[in-house]
């Protein structure tokens, strides 16, 4: 297995770590901190206002309380390096193999310029299951279907680019990414057992093609951002279940747990939105086959790291393992393309850095959560 992480070199860092450590002290004092009585409530629904032309609904919204800069708690406090290296992820508009290519090599020449080895991952987010009576596939970011086969040679068009530009010597990780957006939301979606099936025998090919080429510091991964509001816990299972009964790779999990508690439960499955239990979230992220969660951390207030802590004690308690989580995902790129007012008046436009320390803090809030992340990635609409 390739080792894992991204952060700058820890020797850099140690010459700083003394006044590091009192600024990340007083930024978990005022940015991950929560109203300990405001847990009942259900975020909003997460993704930014979509451009033009998008097959996504508008967004629905709810408030977001003020969090509570005068509660505090006792951490463990990890170490955090000095800088934060992530990687820009993107909602695709297009399989073109030119526009793949050239965000490939982007890629690959910023592993380049950096110091040393990089281990990192990236997400390329090709939109809503579709079954178009021929083929599986998605409905990507400009209305139009593309197969799976179309996607997987797209993801192919960017490890080449990233392969052709690079020094070799960095290992990238692609999340090959749909999501559980179901009718309502999304026209004709198919979210179903086939369709998983389908995503990961496309993943399974690429990896072999990836093989067949020798980019052997590249790996794809199949990837969901599976949000609570946008389909019923059975139905997301199925196509989780669709993917794990043939995959080879594991599948990631970049969603959300909408209306989950932000406070420790000691093993209670408390409800969290639209039908969903914690042990729903727990399954579909983690349980299940070799899932892995790599959640959405977008809320300024910390609400988001705060449920993610609230899963992994839940899983220690429950099952006798803590959750182990890959990293966070934020969303501030998109923010910015979209409409930073919107994302700034619903508090959902944490920076990297901010979205990965959250997590980070509230993971290490207790030793039996306690872990490291490895990568951070933020959003983007490809253009």
């Amino acid at each position: 297995m390739h080792q894992e992480g991204n952060m700058t070199n820890k020797a850099k860092a140690h010459n700083r770590l003394c006044c590091l450590f009192h600024i990340l002290l007083i930024a978990l004092l005022f940015s991950s901190t929560y109203n300990a009585s405001a847990v009942s409530y259900s975020l909003p629904k997460t993704r930014t206002p979509t451009p033009t032309n998008s097959p996504y609904p508008p967004v629905e919204t709810s408030t977001i309380p003020t969090p509570d800069t005068l509660q505090s708690y006792k951490v463990f406090l990890p170490l955090v390096e000095a800088e934060l290296l992530y990687t820009q992820s993107y909602y695709m508009k297009t399989v073109d193999a030119n526009i793949l290519y050239n965000l490939g090599c982007d890629l690959g020449l910023r592993d380049t310029s950096l110091p040393g080895k990089q281990n990192s991952i990236i997400i390329l987010d090709f939109g809503y299951p579709l079954y178009n009576g021929n083929e599986y596939g998605t409905i990507i970011f400009d209305y139009s279907f593309a197969s799976t086969t179309e996607i997987g040679n797209a993801v192919i068009d960017f490890s080449t680019g990233y392969h052709h530009c690079s020094n070799e010597l960095s290992y990238l990780i692609i999340a090959v990414g749909t999501n559980n957006c179901g009718p309502g939301y999304c026209t004709d979606s198919e979210v179903t057992f086939q369709h998983g099936e389908a995503w990961a025998l496309m993943v399974n090919k690429v990896n072999g093609d990836l093989e067949e080429e020798e980019y052997f510091e590249i790996l794809a991964m199949g990837a969901s951002d599976i949000e609570i509001a946008w389909n019923s816990p059975g139905v997301t299972r199925d196509w989780v279940e669709g993917y794990d009964s043939v995959n080879s790779y594991s599948l990631y999990y970049y969603g959300d747990a909408q209306g989950c508690p932000t406070y420790r439960t000691f093993g209670a499955n408390i409800y969290c939105d639209n039908g969903w239990y914690m042990d729903d979230v727990w399954y579909l992220a983690f349980g299940a086959g070799f899932n892995k969660p790599f959640p959405l951390i977008y809320a300024t207030g910390g609400e988001n790291a705060d449920q993610w802590y609230s899963l992994s004690a839940y899983a220690y308690e429950r099952y006798g393992r803590r959750m182990d989580i890959k990293g966070s995902v934020t969303q501030y790129q998109a923010c910015i393309q979209t409409g930073y007012t919107w994302c700034q008046e619903n508090y959902v436009n944490n920076t990297p850095a901010q979205g990965y320390t959250q997590l980070l803090y509230a993971l290490n809030s207790n030793p039996d959560t306690a872990q490291n992340l490895l990568w951070a990635t933020d959003m983007a609409w490809q253009e």
